[in-house]
């Protein structure tokens, strides 16, 4: 049967993403970030903003959570953008997105992360395209599909990112699905 954990800090019906690496489990939705740790007792930790610290996470209503080859947590937000939970560093730091210079992506809800097997970082905007973070720290932003007949479309309310075995990437937005 089910139990609940007695973490005071969420419900159950505001739990929207979870991701898993070892004996941690992290949680996003509509509360600030939570860790818990398994192990003889269940610990957890609640990551809110701090003000006074530009290392605390900053958001709420955490819509994706991913973990890249280094085992540092990427997490999308709906309304503050992009987090990077550092390792090494154990700290959070916010991370900016390049490629406007109004900052309107920066507030755009992030719903997919996806890593690349060359380390790229594909990041889906809810209503600005798909972003690209390469390893070098340079950043591209697709903005249109370019389908069969020749039409132009906009991508925008991406759902979901996935690379093949092939290597491509597949975009699935919510009127249709692309192949990069």
């Amino acid at each position: 049967h089910f139990s609940d954990l007695g973490l005071m800090d969420i419900s159950a019906a505001s739990v929207l993403v979870m991701a898993v690496q070892g004996e941690d489990i992290w949680l996003g939705g509509t509360f600030p970030m939570i860790h818990i740790s398994l192990g003889d007792d269940i610990e957890h930790t609640v990551y809110s903003y701090n003000e006074s610290n530009p290392y605390s996470f900053q958001g709420r209503r955490v819509k994706n959570l991913e973990f890249d080859r280094n085992g540092n947590l990427w997490i999308g937000t709906s309304k503050h953008g992009l987090n990077l939970l550092e390792k090494q560093k154990n700290q959070f730091r916010h991370y900016h997105w390049g490629m406007t210079t109004d900052n309107t992506l920066d507030i755009d809800p992030i719903r997919c992360i996806c890593e690349t097997t060359s380390g790229d970082l594909w990041f889906s905007f809810d209503r600005f395209g798909v972003g690209i973070q390469h390893p070098d720290g340079d950043q591209e932003l697709y903005t249109r599909f370019y389908e069969i007949d020749g039409t132009v479309r906009d991508i925008n309310r991406v759902r979901s990112i996935f690379q093949d075995s092939q290597g491509n990437i597949w975009i699935g937005d919510l009127e249709g699905l692309g192949i990069y």
